[in-house]
């Protein structure tokens, strides 16, 4: 069924004229966060101009996609898509992504205030950043004496037509990273 699903994909006929920004993102995208879901079956997505899960007016913008955690039902995972030639909508969502990054991880400390420092500092959140077809994954955490740090964990370029084969590998590592440190984060929660 995923080969079938990114065949399908990467197999599709040209569009006739240029699409939504959506498009892509939707079909090219999402069915890599979609299969990550159910490969680790610890966290899952909702999709399409979602609220964040806390509840604070000021950053009530919405999101293209949040990757929530099953165990302790926290928005772990940010998603932001833009298109591949809107360059001022692209920084826009940048800064909105990070700054929505460390709101939930701020967040998420004042929930645990009894945890020990060295726990806290092992705390990740996530973001997924797309501009056309590249996928950013970059990571917010509470370094050392409460500075706050963004890291950049990996990029790829998503497949989306079958001549690309050779990023592949890009994506999956990509994937293999976000899952290697979410498996980090359940032991830390």
């Amino acid at each position: 069924m995923v080969l079938t699903d990114f065949w399908a994909t990467a197999e599709k006929p040209e569009y006739p004229t240029s699409t939504n920004v959506r498009t892509p993102f939707v079909e090219s995208v999402i069915p890599l966060f979609k299969y990550l879901s159910t490969t680790m079956g610890s966290v899952t997505f909702v999709w399409c101009e979602k609220g964040l899960s806390i509840r604070m007016p000021q950053y009530a913008k919405l999101m293209d996609g949040i990757g929530t955690t099953l165990f302790d039902k926290t928005d772990h995972i940010l998603i932001e898509s833009s298109g591949q030639i809107d360059g001022l909508h692209a920084e826009e969502d940048t800064l909105k992504l990070m700054e929505h990054m460390s709101v939930c991880l701020h967040e998420e400390k004042g929930r645990y205030q009894q945890v020990f420092h060295v726990t806290s500092v092992k705390k990740r959140l996530f973001g997924i950043q797309v501009v056309g077809l590249k996928v950013t994954l970059p990571s917010s955490f509470v370094s050392h004496d409460s500075l706050w740090a963004c890291l950049w964990e990996r990029s790829a370029l998503v497949l989306n037509r079958w001549n690309q084969q050779k990023y592949w590998f890009q994506a999956f590592e990509l994937i293999a990273r976000l899952m290697d440190v979410l498996r980090e984060q359940d032991l830390v929660t």
